[in-house]
């Protein structure tokens, strides 16, 4: 079942990134590594709060992602 989650700033989205899956971390589950080379078994454990999540700062793809999601978004709504 599918759950709408509506994100009320960026700090909730921060908030709902710490427990749940993003697209960013959808390789990982797939047997490839992310964009920092985390596995699913270390995805896993960030999610649970055992490690401390992998910083995606400067990353290209992050930058890009960032860039676009102002326009996703509009296009969306």
């Amino acid at each position: 079942m599918n759950t709408i989650i509506n994100v009320r700033d960026e700090s909730h989205w921060h908030e709902i990134r710490q427990s749940n899956i993003g697209g960013s971390e959808i390789a990982s589950l797939l047997g490839a590594p992310d964009a920092k080379g985390a596995t699913a078994f270390e995805i896993w454990h960030q999610k649970a709060g055992n490690i401390p999540r992998t910083d995606l700062s400067g990353i290209d793809r992050v930058a890009a992602g960032n860039f676009m999601e102002p326009a996703i978004l509009n296009w969306s709504s």
